[in-house]
């Protein structure tokens, strides 16, 4: 995956985070709060990326462009970062789950 992914989806994560650690909602219910709420962080990002790479006619009309070049997305290789945000997706509901599951028990 690109720079530019990893990036967004790093801040968006480190933004969940900073915001839940300031609440009052840290104090009462704990570290389970912030990883759920920081997992749903990355997951906000993966969700909107997932359906991108799908997007054929989308990514045609990129290649005639140096967007390519510029952020360094392998667009030819579309079915591989789909299923790569897939298995992502997984991973951080899964956290997210747990997390919720957690602060239930």
């Amino acid at each position: 995956m690109s720079f530019l992914y990893y990036a967004i989806a790093i801040s968006q994560f480190a933004i969940e985070l900073n915001y839940y650690l300031q609440s009052e909602a840290y104090t009462i219910i704990g570290g389970t709060l912030l990883l759920s709420k920081s997992a749903a962080g990355w997951l906000y990002v993966d969700l909107a990326f997932i359906l991108l790479p799908m997007m054929r006619r989308t990514f045609g009309a990129f290649r005639t462009t140096k967007l390519e070049e510029f952020l360094r997305i392998p667009l030819d290789d579309n079915i591989t970062i789909h299923k790569y945000l897939g298995r992502s997706i997984f991973f951080w509901s899964t956290l997210h789950v747990a997390g919720h599951i957690v602060t239930r028990a």
